[in-house]
């Protein structure tokens, strides 16, 4: 049997990239299709047989200009020639469902939520202005995507959270399959930590500091500057960890009392969630991988 597996775009680190390290485990030969991969900030891929794309080819990093070339994503997963393939699997919370399979392909689409912001958050015109100039591309765009969500012939989705979104957004029904876990991680990580010496910055010493730990997506919907304006006024410790298109505002916007980190390995995080008063998650999560 010849398997396409298929993501929005491989190009950071998160929750749902630990779900596609279990699909590639679990299907080892399948090919990856994504509407571009980003080889330096995701070398956790490196081992996959990834075929991208025409926006491949755009000279400014395309997930840095997202909202700009949303445009493109329909038109770049619909070119997709998957005729030689028995199953397609698409992981995706945007486009990469809207994939165009013969009637003897089976497509199963885990869906990690409905296209965002077009159904749940519409983060990107909050502005009265970009609202009225966004609104008629919003509106193409939710027609386009449930004529795309037409398209699977069976969804599986992260949690009932989810489920419930598909039947309200799709008119589909969904099975729930919770992403997976290694139970074996806090086993590994405890015998780890016996023999590591991660240091933060000069800010922290681990082990004896009190702080706070969040660990999440920079984005807007993740609602980090809610956080870090609380802990502006409190002036608690705070660690973030995670990356995203908000990074450097909220940067901007931190006091002293806060540090960020991008990616780090299991064992540091691990170190981190140990000696850490609390996790901090003011977000609505879809399953919430954290």
């Amino acid at each position: 049997m010849k398997i396409a597996l298929i993501y929005d775009w491989i190009a950071t680190w998160g929750g749902a990239e630990r779900v596609l390290l279990s699909l590639h485990e679990m299907f080892p030969k399948a090919d990856w299709y994504t509407a571009y991969y980003d080889k330096k900030n995701a070398p956790w891929a490196e081992d996959f047989t990834i075929h991208t794309s025409f926006i491949q080819k755009i000279p400014i990093n395309p997930y840095r200009i997202r909202w700009l070339t949303a445009p493109l994503f329909p038109f770049a997963f619909e070119s997709f020639n998957f005729t030689n393939y028995d199953l397609v699997i698409s992981c995706t919370s945007y486009f990469a469902k809207s994939v165009i399979t013969r009637p003897e392909t089976k497509h199963i689409c885990y869906l990690l939520t409905p296209t965002r912001y077009l159904w749940k958050d519409p983060y990107i015109h909050n502005n009265f202005l970009m609202k009225s100039l966004l609104n008629p591309y919003i509106k193409y765009l939710k027609k386009w995507d449930y004529a795309a969500s037409q398209r699977p012939d069976q969804y599986i989705a992260i949690s009932e959270t989810v489920k419930k979104r598909i039947k309200k957004y799709y008119h589909r029904d969904s099975e729930v399959i919770y992403p997976p876990f290694d139970i074996t991680y806090w086993e590994k990580v405890k015998s780890e930590i016996q023999n590591a010496n991660f240091q933060t910055n000069s800010k922290f010493e681990i082990e004896s500091s009190k702080y706070y730990l969040m660990v999440s997506r920079l984005e807007s919907y993740k609602n980090v500057d809610l956080v870090v304006s609380l802990f502006k006024q409190l002036n608690k410790k705070l660690i973030i960890i995670g990356t995203g298109s908000q990074e450097n505002r909220l940067k901007s916007i931190a006091s002293a009392n806060i540090t960020f980190f991008n990616r780090l390995s299991d064992q540091q995080l691990g170190q981190l969630y140990t000696h850490a008063q609390a996790l901090i998650m003011p977000q609505e999560e879809d399953f919430g991988y954290t």
